[in-house]
């Protein structure tokens, strides 16, 4: 197992959002996927088409802000399903954030 912290940051310091990946043996796991992931991944010389399963933890944009994104890309650039997982309490909230752009691709 490895832990590669992509940013330990608010959504307003100057350091990248509180973005992790969890690498279990065969999967990578991103923990949190706030405003700013796409950046934070490359400076960490990792790539979107590395992740299995996403986590959120919570709704705010520093956990969850690139999600519409990491969706839009796996979709159309990769190909690739990656697995969601969130508290069943904050499925419908984010599903209502991400409707408007998500429903009809």
């Amino acid at each position: 197992m490895k832990l590669t912290f992509l940013g330990v940051s608010g959504m307003l310091s100057d350091g990248f959002n509180s973005n992790v990946l969890l690498d279990i043996k065969d999967r990578t796991f991103l923990i949190d996927c706030g405003i700013d992931v796409k950046y934070s991944l490359k400076a960490a010389n990792r790539k979107v088409e590395e992740i299995d399963d996403v986590y959120i933890s919570q709704l705010h944009s520093d956990h969850c802000g690139s999600i519409e994104w990491l969706a839009f890309y796996t979709y159309f650039i990769t190909k690739k399903k990656i697995k969601l997982h969130i508290h069943e309490s904050l499925y419908s909230d984010l599903w209502n954030m991400l409707r408007p752009s998500l429903e009809n691709h």
